[in-house]
Formats: structure tokens, sequence, C-alpha cells
């Protein structure tokens, strides 16, 4: 078993004062700090000035401030004994999380905003309702935003991250990663590696970033970005017609492109439609697209 702990607030009267902590017992102490904690898992912590007896009970002192938590408990955790103890004894905390979550775990958010880390591991991250920030890190993982507008970062290794409904920013981060932009009006993007990234319902924002990428709009007038450095990536479903537009960095990999015409020059028949050429090896294969349908009208200089 492990133990999420979140703050929650704590309202007393200011003529009422503190009259009890009544079933609670000292879990901890340390100079002006006492954690309380109830049969529930509540969590309590007092900060003062207090005075112990030589047995190291409370004997008084006065109460500075109360930060109470409440403490939600997971089963299914399987970590060894040596695994925890030495994560306790050199971590500060960060690196016990680390220990407890190092295998293939199931995280699953709230109604609330949360925020998610998968750690080690082949993981499911999934944000549930509300504006979540999720990371699978390590691992190949399933990273899914649920419903409300999220930012999510597949980590390391080969992930899969879906948006879900909302207005999302998904990022493959680093690996062979699958990003999906789901419904709403996202932005999307493959981090480094060769990814397929799609935008999903709605006026997205797609991106490759670094590797040879594949790039789908899907419904909704979509934008392609390009900076300097983003490889052989191919559009396979452009549409001028529903509103697609490809942006390109000016200047982009040190060249002379500074307005839409320029990119005309550097376009080029491709049997399976239109290349065009940004320099230092980088490119775009737009896909199915007619020599005839090519025009300036299709580019944005940002």
């Amino acid at each position: 078993m492990a133990l999420f702990v979140t703050n929650v607030p704590a309202d007393m009267a200011a003529n009422e004062g503190l009259r009890s902590l009544t079933g609670t017992h000292v879990s901890t102490r340390s100079g002006g700090l006492i954690q309380l904690v109830d049969k529930a898992g509540n969590q309590q912590f007092i900060t003062g000035t207090f005075t112990y007896a030589a047995d190291g009970k409370l004997t008084g002192g006065s109460i500075d401030a109360i930060d109470a938590s409440q403490a939600f408990s997971i089963t299914g955790l399987d970590v060894s004994v040596a695994e925890y103890e030495a994560a306790l004894a050199t971590s500060g905390g960060f690196g016990l999380r680390i220990a407890l979550f190092a295998g293939d775990d199931t995280l699953l958010g709230s109604t609330s905003g949360d925020r998610l880390l998968g750690f080690d591991g082949d993981d499911f991250v999934e944000g549930g309702f509300g504006p979540d920030d999720l990371n699978g890190n390590r691992g190949r993982d399933t990273v899914d935003g649920g419903y409300g507008d999220d930012t999510i970062h597949g980590g390391r290794d080969d992930d899969r991250v879906d948006g879900g409904a909302g207005n999302d920013v998904a990022t493959g981060s680093l690996g062979r990663d699958l990003v999906l932009g789901g419904d709403g009006h996202d932005f999307v993007y493959g981090g480094q590696g060769d990814d397929m990234v799609r935008g999903g319902d709605g006026d997205d924002f797609v991106s490759g970033d670094i590797g040879t990428d594949g790039l789908y709009g899907d419904l909704g007038a979509d934008t392609f970005f390009f900076a300097s450095g983003s490889g052989g990536d191919s559009i396979e479903d452009f549409n001028p017609a529903e509103g697609d537009r490809i942006a390109i960095a000016r200047f982009v990999n040190g060249t002379a492109i500074d307005e839409a015409a320029d990119l005309l020059v550097r376009t080029r028949l491709h049997p399976d439609g239109q290349v065009v050429d940004l320099g230092q090896g980088n490119s775009i294969l737009i896909r199915n697209l007619p020599g005839g349908e090519v025009s300036a009208d299709l580019f944005l200089i940002v």
C-alpha cells in the first residue's frame, strides 16, 4: 500500500481555538513540527514552539500554524523491502516515490485538475475530468488526458499520447510516439524521434518536431508547423478545402525563405504528391496534392 497526500483546507473560527485533537496520535515530531495521523489516515502538521518531557511526550507550548491533509490509500503495489529502505535512506522522499511506482502502474485522475507522473515501467495514466498535467516518464506508456484542457507528455521511450476531449497540448517527447489530439482545438507535437501525430477533430496545430514524422490534421482547419531541423516529414491528409495550411519558420534552416512565394520555387512534383525543400536535408511531402493545386495561399511564414 502507498499513500497519496493532497492538501485540504482547515477552517476554524477565531473565537473557537483548537479545543481538541481526538482520535489521533503523534506519528513524528522534529523540533517545532508535529505530525498527527488519525485512524482514517488524515494528517495534520502543526508548527509552533513546543516543550517535551525526557521520554519524548509533548508537555506544552504554543501553536503557530496547522497544515491539514487527506491521505488516500492505493493497493496492488509490489515493492521489496530492500528497495523501500534504500530509497527512503537516500531520497528525501522523491526517490521513494520512484521506487513505489517503478513497475507497470495505472494512475487515474479525479474530477479536478490532477498532476500525475508515471516514473519507470509501462504505465497507463489517465487524467479524468479537469485540466490535468500528465507525464508518462520512462517506459512505453499510454497517457490519456480524458476530459478537460490538458498538458500531456509521453516522456521517454515509445509512448501513446491522447489528449482526449478538450483543448489540449500533447507532446510525445522522446521515442517513436503516437500522439493524438482528440476532440477540440489542440496543439500536438511529436517531439524527438520518428512519430505519428494526429490532430483529431477540431482546428489543430500539428508539428512533428524532430525526426521523420507522419502528420495528420484529421477534421477541421489545421495548421502544420515546420521549424529548423524538422527532418523529412509527410502530411498525409492535407486538405486546403477544409482550411488546412502549412506554416514555415522564417529563414528556416538558414535559407532565404521570407515569404510564401519563396516556397513555390522549392516545391517539386513527387510520385506521391508534392515535396517542399526546406534546406539542409529537411523536407515536407504533401501527399496526394496535385501540382495544379500548389499556390502561395497554402503557406504561412511565421
